[in-house]
């Protein structure tokens, strides 16, 4: 796991959540071509490791935090932050896809 560089947990929970939130959306988008649902997934995937990962260490997967810390047996204080952006980000693409924002393609 990366350390925060500023010290801001805030910074890596944003960056989590944001990561998570513009993944997860992008696979929500209900489009009518196959090969246009698997690109903008890729490039979602892409832009969110590229952007977020100085910030929160690329972890969108809560596993991906975990497997290291439970390796090096070193569970740091912000922890918590691995789980909390990407759940976070979860249940807000589901309040969005189910509320129909993400069915008109206002966010993408």
């Amino acid at each position: 796991m990366i350390i925060p560089k500023d010290g801001s947990v805030t910074g890596v929970l944003i960056s989590e959540f944001c990561g998570a939130f513009l993944a997860l959306s992008a696979r929500s988008v209900p489009q009518t071509s196959r090969e246009v649902r698997s690109t903008m997934e890729a490039l979602a995937v892409i832009v969110s490791l590229t952007v977020f990962v100085p910030y929160g260490g690329g972890s969108l997967n809560p596993a991906r935090a975990f497997g290291p810390a439970l390796y090096t047996n070193q569970i740091p204080d912000y922890y918590w932050v691995y789980w909390a952006g990407p759940l976070g980000a979860s249940i807000a693409t589901a309040l969005f896809y189910f509320s129909g924002l993400l069915h008109n393609s206002v966010l993408l």
